[in-house]
């Protein structure tokens, strides 16, 4: 979906606009999962002075449905505030980012090669 949005970067649909950020989304329903490839149809449902509404089909390669959005709404967002935002860091974020170690899972003993399976997708021409 990221590379899909990136058609409503400044520019593209309106030279004169701000950078425009996903704000709040609305009916949205998933149709399948697993899905090696999208499709993604934006379409300008209503565009404000200082917001912009789309809705999203998205397909898979076949043509079937995967996901549909009645309305993503994006609002602007100023360099300042961007700025302001990466100057503050994450002191007070919602969210942050942890990392925990899980023990360490090597096996203690070799596996003899007779028991190592290789599991190839697709095909492999030498």
């Amino acid at each position: 979906l990221d590379a899909a949005l990136h058609t409503l970067l400044p520019g593209v649909v309106d030279p004169d606009r701000q950078a425009l950020v996903p704000f709040g989304w609305e009916g949205v329903t998933i149709h399948a999962a697993g899905a090696g490839a999208l499709r993604v149809r934006l379409t300008v449902t209503d565009q404000g002075a200082e917001s912009l509404d789309v809705s999203l089909t998205v397909a898979d390669a076949t043509g079937a449905p995967v996901a549909t959005v009645e309305t993503l709404s994006l609002r602007p967002l100023s360099k300042e505030a961007l700025r302001s935002a990466a100057a503050t860091g994450a002191g007070d974020a919602l969210y942050a980012v942890r990392w925990n170690a899980l023990p360490d899972s090597t096996p203690k003993t070799a596996v003899p090669a007779s028991e190592i399976l290789e599991v190839v997708s697709g095909d492999r021409t030498p």
